[in-house]
């Protein structure tokens, strides 16, 4: 009777390992599918954000260079001497969230404006100064936001850009 225990326990702890071995394949495979759909999902992103030229509003269009890997974001407009007339910086996230910016170690003032996935303005910063110390302004909206456009100074008011208004991508 003491054998047959022995060889039952020994049975069944077999067909649990060989259970859990397939769970963990399983899991794994599931990873490495999830991991490529979310790659494909980035890549196709990437593909119709490469097409973006100008971002247009009712009255203007600005041709924008497009900021998407994270080392990019981080540096933005810093450095730049100047900024081309009707020109900008469009900053992509692949989803809405609040996003924070500073003008650290900029050479110009800027107007920004934050759009929603829905491409409509919902919220704005006119003439945002340079900022040259260690410690600067942090410009940050209490709403989510997708996308983020930086222009230079004046070109909010000039061009009437106001909460609510949508915004184009060509």
């Amino acid at each position: 009777m003491c054998g047959l225990n022995k060889t039952m326990i020994k049975k069944f702890l077999v067909i649990i390992g060989l259970v859990l071995l397939v769970i963990v394949l399983l899991v794994i495979v599931l990873l490495g599918v999830l991991r490529f759909v979310k790659s494909m999902q980035e890549n196709n992103m990437e593909n119709q954000y490469s097409q973006i030229k100008e971002v247009c509003f009712e009255k203007k269009c600005f041709n924008v260079e497009v900021v998407e890997g994270l080392a990019d974001k981080a540096k933005g407009l810093m450095e730049r001497e100047s900024l081309a007339e009707n020109s900008g910086m469009l900053f992509l996230y692949n989803q809405e969230r609040v996003i924070s910016i500073w003008t650290k170690n900029m050479k110009i003032p800027i107007d920004v404006i934050w759009l929603n996935k829905d491409l409509e303005v919902v919220y704005l910063v006119e003439n945002a100064q340079p900022c040259l110390t260690e410690k600067c302004e942090s410009f940050k909206p209490e709403t989510k936001a997708q996308y983020i456009l930086e222009i230079n100074a004046g070109q909010i008011q000039q061009n009437d850009v106001q909460l609510g208004h949508k915004a184009e991508l060509n």
